[in-house]
């Protein structure tokens, strides 16, 4: 039986004027904690399991759903080692600032950092964005919430 090394869970809101493609910042945020490993002596092959990002998936869309953030000890039967939620506010549209900026917050939370630093060799990815429009006069705004949940093992 394979023992989980992390399980993250982390929100980030901005204002954008384009939406972001929920692939395309998966796909960046495991290129850049690939990278990140890569230094690290320890370092084993990092490869993104897709049924661990599904889970993933369904975890964040869950918690956007039910507007919390819930700290779930097994989620489609898949246990993790620690659950840390974080909260960040990120006024942009650039996809690799903010796949940027949810890395460096997990890294400067000592217990994310740990755990990421950690010898481990699968990570999931699952991101679930809730997008809003909101009118003010003439003027469109679109809201999204980005919930993210990152496991490795």
């Amino acid at each position: 039986m394979k023992t989980f090394f992390l399980f993250l869970l982390t929100t980030f809101s901005f204002s954008v004027f384009s939406q972001v493609s929920v692939t395309d910042l998966e796909k960046i945020v495991y290129d850049k904690v690939k990278t990140y490993k890569k230094k690290m002596s320890n370092y084993k092959e990092l490869s993104l399991d897709t049924t661990m990002s599904n889970s993933c998936r369904k975890h964040s869309k869950y918690m956007c759903i039910n507007d919390n953030l819930v700290h779930i000890t097994s989620f489609d039967g898949v246990k993790g080692k620690s659950e840390i939620i974080q909260y960040n506010v990120y006024n942009g549209s650039d996809v690799n600032e903010l796949a940027q900026e949810i890395l460096t917050n997990f890294l400067n939370s000592p217990p994310h950092k740990k755990n990421i630093d950690d010898s481990s060799n699968m990570i999931g990815v699952g991101i679930y964005i809730k997008t809003t429009k909101t009118v003010f006069d003439t003027e469109t705004f679109v809201s999204q919430e980005v919930w993210v949940t990152i496991r490795f093992y």
